[in-house]
């Protein structure tokens, strides 16, 4: 066993001996050339993520899991010039790269993904959204949404693969944890400096940590709770785990409420009510006391609940039914019931409806979303896209009765997707990639297990 671990060692010195070397070279060479350092920073990461790929695919993921969430917010900055008329943020490479993963996956991975349940849920969504293209007001937007689906089924895909044992599971469990370090310590700083978002309806500047939005950010730490959650309940393994574990719960829960993100706050309350209910009814106290105090002492707690139940005529519930409104308008006048306009082309419709002044033209709805881009067919394809994820998680459940902490977490995603469709209904929850990436990477992960766990059974027996 030590020797296997010493050779083990001197294999990576010498792969990271080796992708320095070659970090090394291509700089040389950018300075010698005159051509960009960061295509020799690219150039080496990818060829590190090529080995990772065939030598520690859970370590890429994890890598790239913890990396992921900390790129939105330099888009506002931070772009690379690819071409005379092409910029890409760090964030779209990350996308690109991860579609050439998926490539890779296809090629030297098939065998491992014929069992993959979730092909038959994104197979859905692109073959839909590249139906649309033929037809789609702008099949740029529309590719560009085809390629970032496709992302999630990558790293769903790779999550699958990648994860052979419990332990496996827990590793990557704790990456997605460790992933909302970076964007609750800039949370933290954007609160304590009061430089957040600002909104009209809150006084107190919104904190939005590494993302573009705090709803982006609020519901990313409702997905971080949430498999939180998970943690505790199926893997910890020990009280000391955790009581750490149920600290960082309350450390997010904190900075959730921060963000003054109403729909975070009802996607929060829905999940451990359910879980309370069906599970654990200690958590049912603390879903009742919490929110009152909230209400006795929070002003702004106070302001933001009492517009939900009392909206305004310049209320942001107000705004998004006018938006609805008027883009279900626009898309009836133009005769695109049937069809729509096209994957990811919401924000064209609006915008031609409604112009620039009014805000916002994103969706802030995906049933609405899906009707105004792809018709009533594009919205019957969303309903089965919901339908089949959910026939999907609740026969995993059924299947693995036997194992009750794998069925368990099976449940907690199944209540963690129920609380995202109902997010949908006021939030752009389908294009929430940071949300997308722990959900789909945690259950494309959680079958793997299963599939594992079907296949020692069936040996035993």
């Amino acid at each position: 066993m030590e020797t296997k671990n010493v050779g083990l060692m001197q294999n990576k010195t010498f792969l990271a001996l080796l992708v320095l070397g070659i970090f090394i070279f291509l700089g040389l060479l950018s300075i010698i050339f005159s051509f960009s350092y960061f295509f020799a920073v690219a150039i080496s990461l990818g060829f590190l993520s090529i080995i990772l790929f065939f030598k520690d695919p859970l370590l890429l993921l994890c890598s790239l899991i913890i990396i992921r969430m900390s790129l939105d917010y330099s888009s506002n900055f931070l772009y690379f010039k690819i071409a005379e008329n092409v910029s890409l943020s760090l964030s779209q490479l990350v996308g690109i790269a991860i579609a050439l993963l998926g490539g890779m996956l296809l090629i030297f991975k098939r065998k491992n993904l014929k069992n993959f349940s979730l092909l038959l849920p994104f197979l859905i969504m692109i073959l839909w959204g590249g139906f649309t293209l033929f037809f789609s007001v702008s099949p740029k937007e529309s590719f560009q949404e085809i390629v970032r689906i496709f992302d999630l089924l990558v790293v769903s895909a790779l999550a699958f693969t990648s994860i052979t044992s419990k332990k496996d599971f827990k590793k990557l469990l704790l990456a997605i944890l460790i992933s909302a370090f970076l964007p609750i310590i800039f949370g933290v700083y954007q609160f304590i400096f009061n430089i957040g978002f600002q909104d009209n309806s809150v006084s107190i500047p919104r904190i939005f940590g590494t993302f573009s939005h705090p709803n982006v950010f609020s519901m990313y730490l409702f997905g971080i709770i949430s498999l939180a959650f998970l943690y505790i309940f199926t893997v910890a393994e020990n009280k000391k785990a955790r009581f750490f574990c149920g600290l960082f719960v309350l450390v997010n829960t904190i900075i959730l409420l921060l963000t003054y993100t109403r729909i975070a706050w009802i996607a929060l309350l829905f999940f451990i009510g359910v879980l309370g209910v069906m599970r654990f009814r200690k958590l049912i106290i603390p879903l009742i006391i919490i929110p009152i105090l909230l209400f006795a002492f929070s002003p702004e707690f106070q302001k933001r609940i009492s517009e939900t139940i009392n909206p305004s005529a310049d209320s942001s519930i107000v705004w998004r039914e006018n938006l609805w409104k008027d883009a279900i308008n626009k898309t009836i006048a133009d005769k695109d019931t049937l069809t729509g306009s096209g994957i990811n082309t919401f924000p064209i419709i609006s915008q031609s409806a409604r112009g620039i002044a009014l805000g916002s033209n994103e969706s802030h709805n995906d049933f609405v979303k899906f009707f105004i881009e792809g018709g009533l067919l594009g919205l019957g394809v969303f309903i089965i896209y919901l339908g089949t994820i959910i026939s999907i998680l609740l026969k995993q459940k059924k299947l693995n009765r036997k194992n009750p902490k794998l069925a368990l977490v099976f449940e907690i995603l199944l209540v963690m997707f129920l609380a995202i469709i109902i997010s949908s209904l006021s939030d752009n929850i389908f294009k929430n990639t940071p949300l997308q990436w722990i959900f789909w990477i945690t259950l494309g992960g959680s079958l793997a297990l299963a599939k594992k766990h079907h296949f020692l059974h069936k040996k035993m027996s």
